[in-house]
């Protein structure tokens, strides 16, 4: 069953390539959506199947090679029908 999920990532995140790093992990679990620096933190939407979504938001706590992962908080929300995962440089771009 499909769902979506609201990510917020936080840690030593920037300069680490962390969202590029993500684009491609969410289209190798086949996840839709999308991911975003929201002040110091990275924020995501994310669709896909829940064990898709749950291997994602594993890769999330760990991240790319470099990165200190802090914390990582997921809340269910309402569908968007997303049909890719993409990097969005400002939160109006969504």
């Amino acid at each position: 069953m499909k769902k979506h999920i609201n990510i917020i990532i936080s840690g030593q995140l920037k300069g680490k390539r962390f969202r590029s790093w993500a684009i491609q992990k969410a289209y190798a679990f086949n996840i839709k959506g999308f991911i975003r620096y929201q002040e110091n933190d990275l924020f995501a939407e994310a669709e896909g199947e829940e064990e898709d979504l749950k291997k994602f938001v594993e890769w999330c706590r760990r991240g790319p090679y470099g990165v200190q992962v802090q914390t990582v908080n997921v809340e269910e929300g309402e569908m968007k029908n997303f049909t890719a995962f993409d990097k969005i440089e400002k939160e109006t771009e969504k």
